[in-house]
């Protein structure tokens, strides 16, 4: 048993140790307890939330409003530059909610005022052709005369 001179304890091997496994086992089934109540105390409290307060409220992230729209189209065919509106803003007839890229137009009306040059010069010089033309006849009919 005891050896007192040196001062070490040794235990019979007779003598039994209550184990711990009857604890920890009642401790577990506690602990899982107290974990299924939270889940259910946070399930039925989200539920309550839910039904009583949540439900009253209507939320949407995307709804429309029935009210009056207009289709708008463009009379020309061009990229976008500019919106000039935000979405869901409330705007009034004659009001600017695009600027169109006029490049394409600005290019079209240069294209437009050469060929306007070229056909004036083409008559002026047909013009001019027509009065040498002219001149030429009236001479020759002179030399007939003569």
């Amino acid at each position: 048993m005891a050896d007192i001179e040196t001062g070490t304890v040794r235990a019979n091997e007779d003598v039994h140790v209550p184990s711990n496994d009857a604890n920890t086992k009642s401790k577990r089934k506690r602990l899982f307890a107290a974990f299924a109540c939270g889940v259910a105390l946070i399930g039925g409290s989200a539920y309550a939330y839910e039904t009583l307060v949540a439900s009253k409220h209507a939320v949407t992230d995307n709804a429309y409003v029935g009210a009056d729209v207009a289709q708008i189209t463009s009379q020309l065919a061009a990229p976008v530059s500019a919106v000039l509106v935000q979405d869901t803003q409330q705007v009034r007839r004659g009001d600017v909610l695009v600027r169109l890229d006029d490049t394409d137009a600005k290019i079209a009306v240069a294209r437009a005022e050469a060929d306007l040059a070229r056909a004036v010069r083409k008559v002026q010089g047909l013009e001019a052709t027509d009065s040498g033309l002219g001149a030429q006849i009236s001479a020759r009919a002179a030399d007939e005369a003569r």
